[in-house]
């Protein structure tokens, strides 16, 4: 098992100063440094706007799509690392939105090993996901608290 999310400190980074702030080394061996489909940044802003439950102005959105875009392909290195030593394949645990054919990990998957044969599965709760995954599996959904209205009252304490 290995861990291929962002870590904190570069998590930091990246929302303080862009993707740049990983350095010219990691944007290349990351697979950052062709220019990213523009398809991909407005859904990652989509996801994080509705994600945060419609209360941040899309213009604050951008860090938190770098960030997004960041963990996506730090995840996507970690496997083709992890190659090294388990040639017969890894697989990535993640949610449904890093495993996305279209704007996840398998992006920068297919930019740092072209020659990757790639399968997603997505587990959905509830309704099934309509997302660009080759299966999905879905489960009953959990009642749970409404995470916006939870939301909302953290941003009010917050902004008085």
């Amino acid at each position: 098992m290995v861990a291929g999310n962002l870590e904190r400190d570069r998590t930091r980074a990246v929302g303080g100063g862009g993707l740049q702030a990983l350095g010219d080394t990691r944007l290349a061996t990351w697979g950052l440094t062709a220019a990213l489909p523009a398809s991909l940044r407005e859904f990652q802003a989509d996801a994080v706007y509705y994600g945060h439950c419609e209360l941040m102005p899309r213009d604050h959105l951008e860090p938190m799509v770098d960030v997004q875009v960041a963990r996506d392909a730090s995840m996507a290195a970690a496997m083709v690392e992890a190659l090294e030593w388990a040639p017969d394949g890894v697989v990535l645990i993640a949610g449904r939105g890093h495993v996305r054919d279209d704007v996840g990990v398998p992006v920068f998957l297919k930019r740092l090993r072209p020659d990757a044969r790639i399968a997603t599965v997505a587990a959905t709760e509830g309704a099934t996901d309509s997302g660009p995954f080759d299966w999905r599996r879905g489960f009953p959904a959990v009642d749970r608290p409404d995470a916006c209205e939870q939301l909302r009252k953290h941003f009010k304490k917050k902004n008085g």
